[in-house]
């Protein structure tokens, strides 16, 4: 009964996101595997706020998991890019098995109407920005976008660390 449960809430989870392309559910097959959580990745720069959004609504959610060579015990020197862009963009919904299929389709009309509202503010190119190449928004000169960037993470303080040396060696030369 715990199982077909499980991948019922995954399957409408699914359904109610699939056309939702800043939010992605991990690719799961059913058939085979029993998800015990909703994972989804946050293909937006928009993660902080949207999860400051669900919280506001009173869905909890939080980040899935570090990148595992981060974590002391398996302490690495090494970057490993990909592990660590899935540990700050995967997020849990809510999974547990109280809740109704009516609870995660309103969870879902909430992820929908956050990146909807967010789109509303974006002029139409930065729309379209959105889904191929987000950083192009930080060049629009539309000026009700102006106070969109101001809050607007600084690229540089998020690179890697070879990234970030090999940025300032290039503003050396």
């Amino acid at each position: 009964e715990r199982v077909t449960r499980k991948k019922e809430m995954y399957a409408l989870y699914k359904k109610e996101l699939a056309d939702t392309k800043e939010v992605i559910l991990l690719p799961t097959n059913l058939t085979d595997t029993t998800p015990m959580f909703a994972d989804i990745i946050v293909t937006s720069d928009l993660r902080d706020a949207f999860i400051m959004y669900l919280k506001e609504k009173g869905i909890g959610t939080r980040l899935c998991s570090p990148a595992l060579h981060a974590e002391p015990v398996y302490t690495r020197s090494e970057h490993y890019p990909v592990s660590e862009e899935m540990a700050k963009s995967v997020l849990w919904l809510p999974s547990s098995l109280k809740l109704t299929n009516e609870d995660i389709v309103m969870i879902c009309g909430e992820i929908k109407n956050f990146f909807e509202k967010e789109k509303q503010s974006l002029c139409k190119d930065c729309v379209n920005r959105l889904s191929v190449n987000p950083l192009r928004i930080l060049d629009c000169k539309e000026e009700k976008e102006v106070d969109l960037k101001k809050d607007a993470p600084i690229v540089i303080d998020h690179l890697c660390h070879a990234c970030h040396n090999h940025f300032k060696l290039t503003l050396e030369y």
